[in-house]
């Protein structure tokens, strides 16, 4: 009979994952690059922030001021991303309420809610071009590749892989807070959301590694937490694409156009934010349930 294969380590599956996602970074990173790909910097920031959650949800494995500073440092080549990422949604969002409207406004709404928009990321996206040459973006890419290549571990990376479990339900409590915290602004549900979105990412990081001690009910946590992003993501844009449409009212005010379009828009921005947000007591008591089903 041959040597019995050591079991793998909660440091070894979180290695894979890390290295499957910087690979994920470089493919994203020349799709947004490109241009040509209306879903580049989108794709290229969710792997980002995926990179981000794995980090911080799987922190007590690595070195910490390692972990920190490249944390930080995509934090801010996220940030340059976000800002045409979030010029690109208002724009979209606003032409399908446009659309939804039976297409009743006219030229100078469209062109101030979506074409003006589309300009604006464009430039966005050239000036998220010229930072991605600059020398702190290169090192950022630098760190990732070298951390995912040979991570600097702490002593909990040689422990059992089911250290994995007490990271998730670590995610889970800290997204319990975050509901248990909701005053109805929308920085609390910001907030919500964020964490949602690290559980999710939390789970689906090594979710794939078939040594992760993951089974269907951690994968559950990650559906739900994925069903709560989803719904408070749909909030938020609605609610700010309401309060951009207004600014863009208050500016056809001032040079003398008819606001009646702009506010049927607001509208139907308010109720679909509304109706998003109905919908978040049942996603959190489905979460709930499914945390009660760990154990």
């Amino acid at each position: 009979m041959g040597d019995r294969v050591a079991d793998p380590t909660a440091g070894a599956i979180v290695t894979r994952t890390l290295e499957g996602l910087a690979a994920k970074f470089d493919e994203t990173e020349q799709r947004m690059l490109r241009g040509d790909d209306p879903e580049g910097t989108h794709d290229h920031r969710t792997t980002v922030r995926r990179v981000r959650s794995v980090l911080a949800a799987y922190r007590g494995l690595f070195d910490s001021a390692a972990v920190k500073r490249l944390r930080s440092e995509l934090k801010v080549w996220g940030g340059v991303l976000g800002v045409v990422r979030d010029i690109e949604v208002g724009a979209d969002l606003a032409e399908a309420a446009i659309d939804s409207a039976d297409g009743q406004a006219g030229a100078p709404v469209r062109r101030r809610l979506v074409e003006q928009e589309r300009e604006a990321a464009e430039r966005a996206r050239g000036r998220a071009v010229v930072v991605h040459d600059g020398e702190r973006a290169r090192e950022t890419r630098r760190l990732l590749k070298d951390f995912a290549a040979d991570p600097p571990r702490a002593a909990a990376a040689d422990e059992p892989a089911e250290r994995l479990r007490k990271a998730i339900r670590r995610e889970l409590r800290r997204t319990e807070r975050a509901a248990l915290a909701l005053d109805g602004s929308l920085a609390r549900l910001h907030a919500l959301r964020k964490a949602a979105r690290r559980l999710r990412y939390a789970v689906e990081g090594p979710m794939d590694d078939p040594s992760a001690p993951f089974g269907r009910k951690i994968a559950r946590v990650g559906e739900r937490a994925h069903a709560i992003q989803r719904l408070l993501g749909d909030h938020r844009d609605a609610a700010l694409l309401a309060e951009r449409v207004d600014r863009a009212a208050a500016l056809a005010a001032r040079d003398g156009e008819d606001v009646t379009d702009y506010e049927r828009l607001a509208g139907i921005a308010v109720t679909d934010a509304d109706a998003a947000l109905a919908g978040l007591d049942r996603a959190l008591a489905r979460l709930r349930s499914a945390a009660r089903k760990l154990g």
